[in-house]
């Protein structure tokens, strides 16, 4: 009797084989395939980021014009909006506070007040 021959699915340039492929994948094509097979698609996701640094990931998905940033603390994140020109920091009475990040050229927006100090309101 004869081995029987083994197919193995065609890889792409990718490494991805057509069943791993969230657009032929019937399971992870849709919204709720992916949610529900999550524990499936995290080593498919993971492991080709983890060949690139995050700074790389930004970089390529900025000029892919894909909208995304990296997860930061507070002060990493006011950082990386000042490395992109934003001016996300505003000054009302020497306290420092967030700027509202929507900018308007017919309504600017105002800073009337300071937030109120610790336990300003408390009876």
């Amino acid at each position: 009797m004869a081995a029987k021959k083994i197919r193995t699915p065609p890889q792409s340039n990718t490494g991805r084989t057509p069943t791993t492929h969230p657009r032929t994948n019937q399971r992870i094509r849709l919204r709720r395939g992916r949610n529900a097979h999550r524990d499936h698609l995290r080593p498919l996701i993971e492991e080709p980021l983890s060949h690139k640094t995050a700074e790389r990931w930004s970089e390529i998905f900025a000029a892919a014009t894909v909208p995304c940033a990296p997860i930061l603390t507070v002060p990493e994140g006011v950082q990386h909006a000042q490395a992109l020109g934003l001016d996300p920091v505003t000054t009302i009475d020497g306290i420092p506070q967030m700027r509202n990040p929507a900018t308007f050229s017919r309504t600017p927006v105002s800073y009337r007040n300071a937030p109120p100090t610790l336990g300003q309101h408390n009876p």
